[in-house]
């Protein structure tokens, strides 16, 4: 059964065309599907709604400071499995993790820091639908 996720660049990467070009082939490249793009500045209501679960956590204020930094580059992606391939993709979020143990993943080769890791994927479906209605405005 195909299903959807959300895909995010974060700002640090989303002004790189070829990081950008790297990305949609890889995604094509796994068999899933570009539904939607979407190149913008998040608002902060639009981040505090998205990372809500997080409110509280002494990255959160740190997290949302990043990612109001600039433009994302926003996915809806769609496909077998499309939750597990995309964040395959991606890699851990950890990004000591991701260098050592999945050198081959987004994160690995492009990731900063571990809030500054390049990527966002949804952890599960509800998530996925949660997420694309914040950054796509009820899609």
């Amino acid at each position: 059964m195909k299903n959807r996720t959300l895909g995010l660049i974060k700002p640090q990467l989303a002004g790189n065309k070829t990081i950008i070009d790297n990305v949609e082939a890889e995604i094509r490249r796994h068999g899933l599907e570009i539904i939607a793009t979407k190149h913008f500045k998040p608002s902060k209501s639009q981040l505090e709604r998205f990372y809500a679960d997080h409110k509280g956590k002494f990255f959160y204020d740190r997290l949302i400071l990043t990612m109001g930094s600039g433009d994302v580059r926003a996915y809806i992606l769609e496909g077998e499995n499309v939750i597990t391939k995309w964040r395959e993709l991606i890699g851990p979020t950890k990004l000591y993790l991701a260098k050592y143990s999945h050198p081959d993943t987004f994160r690995s080769k492009f990731g900063l820091s571990d809030t500054r890791n390049g990527f966002h994927g949804s952890g599960n479906e509800n998530e996925a639908i949660n997420e694309i209605n914040v950054m796509f405005d009820k899609y």
